[in-house]
Parts: C-alpha cells; structure tokens; sequence
C-alpha cells in the first residue's frame, strides 16, 4: 500500500493522525482538520448488537460503522479500524467496499499476547483470513495484547510467532506500545528484518521528553509511523 503516495508525504512518519475517534462529534472535528491524514477507530459490538465506534470497556457510542464510513469516504483521509470484537470483522469489512480501493485502510487486530497481557480479542488465524478474503487491499496492521510496563516488553518469542503469521502476508505493519520499545529494541528489530514491513508506534499514556528522545534517535521515519496522543487524548505529531 503506497501511503506515502497518497498523502503527498516523503516519510511514513510524516503521516498525521485522529486517534480515538469513537464519537460524532470527533468525526466531524477530525474530518474537518487539514492537517489529519487517517482517521483511527475502534470497532466492537454493542449490547444492542450494532457495530459501534468505541473503546473498551465502554459498549456504547453515538458512532455507528456504518455512518463512520460513509463520511470517510466522503474525504481524502485514510481510515484504521482497531477490531476489539471478533464478531465485528466479518460485518465491517462488508461494508468497505464503499470506500473503493484506492483509499488507503489500516485493519488493526491484537492477535497474539504479549507478555503478562490479557487474552487476544481476537483470534489470528481468523483475522488473517476474513482480511485476506473480505478486504485484500487493506493494509494489516498486526499486534500483541500489552501492559503499561516497560519490564514486560516483547520477548524474542513474541517475534518469532508473530514472524510465522505474517509469512503469508505481503505487507504489514507491527503495532507497537510505546513505553515498551527501549526493552524491546533488539527483538522488534529482528522481526522488521523478515519482511516487507513497518512499524506503528503508539501510546496510551503520556510518553515523557526522555523516552520521545529514544524513539526520535532509534526508530526511522522512513520505515516507522507515530500514532501519539496526549493527556486530553488529542493527537500529537512527533516529528
């Protein structure tokens, strides 16, 4: 998927992104900023049994899939689903089409656990298969289940799993928690060498100067993606 060339960007790392957008309200707020390029949304099932915007362990939300997309289609920005409920994929993707095939979109599932994390909400080779079959174009974007600890990072054993499913996938990118990288530097790093494949690093908390600093002198632009935000949630551009 070439988004550099859809977004007119000479790095990956120069892609802006709305995180979290789980609500009207945002959506409106994030497609009317220039300066955003992909929109970013958790996808999971309602008590009501609708696929809905939202993130754990909240069930509701204003922001219905199938209107999420129909005004992303209506834009230029590219669109990551975060899958949080397996039963969500399989309806979701059926409604993709509308977005066409040039667009560029990011599906995002935590198919394998990380270290000391809870259980994947959903289940890899699933995933894999119901992406592959109802939105081959779209870009995978494939993680671990983590905690906020930087003494539980990625093992070597989390890569080599993750290298084996990604054998049959042309290109990916690794989701990555921020905090995680310096413990994880040296295992991440093998496995972006198995393959045609980038890194997203993300956060869920606030990321201090020193750690920023890290992740500038080690990760590459042009191989890397930055999906940041800070104490208000809000996005913020790293570089």
């Amino acid at each position: 998927m070439n988004l550099k060339g859809y977004f007119g960007v000479k790095r990956l790392g120069d892609i802006t992104w709305s995180h979290a957008v789980n609500s009207r309200e945002k959506l409106d707020r994030t497609l009317a900023d220039p300066k955003v390029m992909i929109v970013e949304s958790d996808m999971r099932v309602s008590q009501s049994g609708e696929v809905v915007a939202v993130h754990p362990p909240e069930t509701e939300s204003d922001l219905a899939v199938g209107e999420l997309i129909e005004k992303v289609a209506q834009s230029h920005k590219g669109l990551k689903l975060d899958f949080k409920d397996q039963g969500a994929v399989e309806r979701v993707l059926r409604i993709l089409g509308l977005l066409g095939q040039d667009r560029p979109v990011i599906l995002n599932g935590d198919i394998l656990q990380g270290n000391g994390a809870k259980d994947p909400g959903v289940e890899a080779g699933v995933f894999l298969r119901l992406c592959s079959e109802g939105y081959p174009v779209g870009l995978l974007s494939i993680g671990w289940t983590t905690m906020a600890d930087p003494n539980l990072p990625y093992t070597q054993q989390n890569v080599e799993e993750m290298a084996r499913l990604a054998e049959g996938v042309g290109e990916a990118t690794f989701p990555a928690r921020a905090c995680l990288l310096p413990n994880s530097w040296p295992a991440l790093t093998w496995l972006l060498g198995q393959g045609n494949h980038s890194l997203t690093v993300w956060n869920n908390e606030p990321v201090g100067p020193e750690l920023i600093d890290w992740i500038k002198e080690n990760t590459d632009p042009d191989k890397t993606m930055y999906d940041f935000i800070d104490e208000r949630r809000e996005s913020v551009r790293l570089w």
